[in-house]
């Protein structure tokens, strides 16, 4: 159980993860965040990029339903 646990909470992190950079972007386009703001998002991405997308559900059916604020 500790196992499965871990992994939806790994899951609920890269969903709030890819919910903040939609969010951010859709108010304010990148070249207008200040430096550390650009950092975090590129931090992000950079992460999110690594990720082996084999070993989750898939991301790109849900994202809509995450920007718009209902983790599913």
């Amino acid at each position: 159980m500790k196992k499965i646990y871990s992994i939806n909470q790994i899951c609920n992190v890269r969903k709030l993860k890819y919910c903040l950079i939609f969010r951010i972007l859709s108010v304010l386009p990148f070249s207008e965040l200040d430096e550390s703001d650009k950092k975090l998002i590129t931090d992000f991405v950079e992460q999110i990029d690594s990720w082996d997308w084999k070993s989750i559900e898939n991301i790109w059916e849900n994202i809509l339903s995450w920007v718009l604020g209902e983790l599913v």
